[in-house]
């Protein structure tokens, strides 16, 4: 909150400075040699598919229940999204509905 609060008064919303001291600090407290954190949800998840090889005529399994941003990533690389419905019971998509979405 206190840097929100501060982005705010300052007029500052670019991720810069604020970035930075909340990467040092998580390296810190996890005890990590290096982290790397990201102002938005697309870039995460797009570095994923990179790092995994996803392109073209890839496809995805995914809940019905995605984030319209998660969607778009896959679409800027090409991937395409295969959704599955959720299990009443658990809210999670079911073993057995994930093998009918399988293809080659």
């Amino acid at each position: 909150m206190e840097s929100v609060l501060l982005c705010m008064i300052e007029d500052d919303l670019t991720p810069g400075a604020r970035l930075r001291d909340f990467s040092s600090l998580l390296k810190r407290r996890l005890g990590l040699s290096g982290v790397t954190v990201f102002n938005n949800v697309f870039v995460p998840f797009e570095i994923s598919l990179r790092l995994l090889g996803a392109g073209r005529g890839d496809e995805v399994i995914l809940s019905s229940y995605t984030r319209v941003s998660i969607l778009r990533a896959l679409e800027r690389q090409g991937v395409k999204p295969v959704l599955v419905d959720l299990d009443e019971d658990s809210l999670l998509p079911s073993l057995a509905h994930i093998r009918t979405k399988i293809s080659r």
